[in-house]
């Protein structure tokens, strides 16, 4: 679950650049001096209550609008009368800013399906790239971005890494979170508790004497309330659109069960930003509970989330559709914030 003042920070940003946008941004869109409505003011400020990035200088965002206090002489960005750039990125600006932007829209999507190995490979700032993630993942890839404290972790809980490598730990960070707790305050009293644990010789055979970080439970993820205020909705204007069909709630641990004379309906919601993470997510257990269901009658699998698919969500739901033989649908029931 998300906190009630978390989710008016995350759900703020994400109305306001859905990857759409983001695709389409020009350079004042993404990057400014003093301008708080770009992209980047917003994921280093108006979402600092989420994890803050603002310790690292502003080439962390790989293409910026730069000012008399930059070092021009660096070796590591080129540069025009106004904006400057990762030298890997490309030479001339327009290359350069499109790369950055793919290189966004690649963690984005990446995040919405909670790819941590995607999200690693992806050559943007570390910390950058993963702020961006845990926002469009809302929350599920945890916000931790120092690795001296995700190596930490890692140590504590003998989890396999690599040097600097940060999705292994992640995974079972964002495995580990409890139901009840809102994902952003669990992970940031993870986070304090480790960045305050004195590090210690190697070999010493000592460990530390700090207080304790309690265990991560392994705990899978389920909708917060939202789920519920979906749901009856959905049965709500269910039982009006069919008013002589069976339709029950939670009946066998399915969301939404509707039986017509000659159709069997199995609707599994989820509370989920991305359409596409919503139909990730629901997809296993819908079609669980259809295998399951002895009936000669024709089946159909929903998935229901808040918003409507994007373009990009459409492609994955019509992949979807021409994999599986049984009729599959996804539909939105907007609800109020």
């Amino acid at each position: 679950m998300i906190s009630p003042e978390k989710s008016k920070i995350l759900y703020e940003f994400l109305d306001l650049w859905p990857l759409e946008k983001v695709r389409e941004m020009t350079y004042e869109e993404y990057t400014g001096l003093n301008d708080k409505t770009t992209f980047c003011y917003s994921v280093e400020n108006r979402t600092k209550g989420l994890g803050t990035i603002r310790a690292l200088p502003s080439n962390k965002f790989g293409f910026f609008r730069w000012g008399e206090d930059y070092n021009q002489n660096t070796t590591k960005t080129n540069h025009d009368s106004k904006y400057a750039w990762n030298k890997d990125f490309g030479k001339k600006r327009k290359n350069a800013f499109n790369n950055v932007i793919q290189k966004i829209c690649a963690v984005i999507e990446a995040a919405q399906l909670c790819d941590l190995e995607t999200i690693e490979k992806i050559d943007l700032n570390a910390w950058y790239k993963w702020k961006i993630a845990s926002l469009y993942s809302e929350g599920r890839i945890p916000p931790i971005f120092k690795q001296g404290v995700i190596r930490k972790i890692a140590d504590e809980y003998q989890i396999p890494t690599k040097k600097e490598e940060k999705a292994p730990t992640l995974a079972y960070i964002m495995n580990g979170v409890p139901e009840e707790e809102c994902r952003f305050n669990f992970v940031f009293d993870l986070f304090k508790k480790f960045d305050n644990i004195k590090e210690v010789e190697p070999n010493s055979g000592k460990k530390s004497e700090d207080s304790e970080t309690r265990f991560l439970k392994k705990a899978s993820y389920t909708a917060d309330k939202r789920h519920n205020i979906i749901q009856n909705k959905l049965f709500e204007e269910l039982k009006k659109k069919y008013p002589f069909d069976h339709i029950g709630i939670e009946e066998n641990k399915i969301d939404i069960f509707r039986e017509s004379s000659d159709q069997i309906f199995f609707y599994e919601v989820k509370s989920s930003y991305s359409p596409t993470y919503c139909v990730r997510e629901a997809l296993g257990q819908v079609l669980h509970y259809a295998h399951k269901y002895r009936s000669p009658k024709k089946k159909n699998i929903i998935v229901v989330g808040e918003r409507a698919a994007s373009a990009s969500d459409q492609s994955y739901l019509e992949f979807i559709k021409k994999q599986v033989t049984i009729n599959f649908e996804y539909i939105a029931i907007p609800v109020s914030a």
